[in-house]
C-alpha cells in the first residue's frame, strides 16, 4: 500500500539530505508531494467505501483507481470558493465550505499544478524553500482531511471522485 506520510519523508530526504539539491531533485519532491496527498485522498476514500480491512478485495482497488486526476482538480477549485455553486453545495449539503475544506483544495489543485511544471516544462527553476513549502502544504492537507468530520469527509471524498460537471 502507498503511505503518504512516507512518500513525504522521501520527498523531504531528496532535497535535504546532501547539500544543494538539484533541479532534478527539487521537481520529484514536487511531485512526490502531490502523489502524497492524491494517494492520501483515494486511499480514504476506499477506505470509507469499501473498508480499511478490505484492501485485499477487488473492489477496493476498483474505487481507488476511480479516481482521475483532472476531475479532482475541477472539484477542488469548485471548492476553493467563499461560497459555493449550486452542485458543490448539493454535494455537500451546505452554501459555504468550512476552511479546512478550502485549504484542502487549494492545496491540490496547488501542487497539481506545481506537479505539472516539475514533471513536464523544462524550463525555469523551482528553489529549495519552493519544494519545502509544498511538501508542507502536502502534509497539512493531509492532516486537515484526516480532521473533517465525519460525515463531510465522505461527501468531500464521494464528490472528489464524481464529475465536476453540472
Amino acid at each position: 500500500m502507498i503511505e503518504a506520510r512516507r512518500l513525504l519523508v522521501i520527498a523531504e530526504e531528496s532535497v535535504t539530505r546532501r547539500g544543494r539539491p538539484s533541479q532534478t531533485a527539487i521537481r520529484r519532491a514536487i511531485s512526490t508531494a502531490y502523489y502524497a496527498l492524491f494517494h492520501h485522498l483515494v486511499r480514504c476514500a476506499a477506505d470509507t467505501l469499501v473498508g480499511a480491512r478490505s484492501k485485499a478485495r477487488p473492489r477496493y482497488a476498483l474505487i481507488y483507481r476511480a479516481f482521475d486526476h483532472g476531475r479532482m482538480r475541477q472539484v477542488s477549485e469548485l471548492l476553493d470558493k467563499p461560497t459555493l455553486g449550486d452542485k458543490a453545495r448539493t454535494a455537500l449539503g451546505m452554501p459555504m465550505p468550512p476552511q479546512d475544506l478550502r485549504d484542502i483544495a487549494t492545496a491540490f489543485a496547488t501542487l497539481q499544478e506545481r506537479r505539472h511544471w516539475a514533471d513536464y516544462d523544462p524550463t525555469g527553476n523551482m528553489s529549495l524553500s519552493d519544494a519545502l513549502n509544498l511538501i508542507d502544504q502536502a502534509e497539512l492537507a493531509i492532516s486537515k482531511t484526516d480532521a473533517l468530520p465525519g460525515d463531510l469527509r465522505k461527501d468531500f471524498l464521494v464528490f472528489l471522485m464524481t464529475s465536476a460537471r453540472a
